[in-house]
């Protein structure tokens, strides 16, 4: 894991979705983007909240 500024920007608890916007990774060449992945543990959506920050 490579520590980024990221935020929850959206969480759909239904699907089991997330949309994250993280900063550049430099290392890996990527720039800013917003992704959506699939949470697969229930347990961890919970603890998702719009707006957080990490």
């Amino acid at each position: 894991m490579h520590p980024c500024p990221k935020a929850n920007k959206k969480d759909d608890k239904e699907n089991g979705k997330i949309t994250i916007r993280h900063g550049e990774l430099r290392k890996f060449g990527m720039l800013i983007m917003t992704v959506a992945p699939s949470i697969k543990d229930a347990g961890k959506m919970k603890q998702l909240k719009s707006g957080d920050k990490q």
